[in-house]
Order: C-alpha cells, then structure tokens, then sequence
C-alpha cells in the first residue's frame, strides 16, 4: 500500500511540475497566430530604424587614455597621453592632446 501510495504522489508531483510548462507552451503557439511581414514591410521597417539610429548619433565626445610601456635595451621607456575625441556624422573624428606625460625620455622617441 506505501509503495502504491508514493507512486501517486510521484505522479502527482510531476503533474503538478509540468503543468504550466504544457500552459506556456500553448501560449506560445496562440501568440504565434499574428500576421507575417512581407518582405518590402520588414524593408521599410529596416530603414526606417536606420534613419532613427543615424538620427540619434549625430555626434559624441569622449576621453581616451593612451598607455605606453616598452622594455628592452637599453634601457625601459613609459609614456601616457589623454587625448579628448569628438565625433560628428556622418564619418568626422577630431582629436584634442589633453595632457602627454614621458617617465623616462622624450615623446618625440615614440
């Protein structure tokens, strides 16, 4: 009688375990019942969300930091320079020296 009692409870763990996975199955496949884009509609789609992207970059600035390290002979040179860029659309980078520091030696050596 135990052994029949536990495999009902097995049973019933598992029902209850899998129910809402058999649940969000249908789900699934009754929201999939929406209409298809046609191709010239996923096109139109597609430049339209260019032009909105293009749009929205116009332009940034950020600060990059330049490390240089170079050990050999004879001796180790090391070199840091921050540098601000700015970028306009559609394909213009400028960059402004900031600071440029040589621990040992000229910058004029890199």
């Amino acid at each position: 009688m135990a052994v029949r009692r536990r495999n009902y409870l097995l049973f019933f763990a598992l029902f209850v375990a899998l129910t809402p996975i058999a649940m969000i199955a249908q789900a699934t496949t009754a929201g999939s019942a929406e209409p298809r884009l046609t191709i010239s509609q996923v096109v139109e789609k597609l430049v339209e969300k260019n032009a909105e992207r293009a749009k929205a970059l116009e332009g940034y600035r950020g600060k990059r930091i330049y490390h240089l390290e170079y050990a050999g002979f004879p001796t180790t040179l090391r070199a840091e320079m921050i540098v601000e860029m700015t970028y306009h659309a559609p394909a213009t980078k400028e960059f402004a020296i900031l600071s440029e520091v040589a621990a040992n030696g000229s910058l004029d050596m890199f």
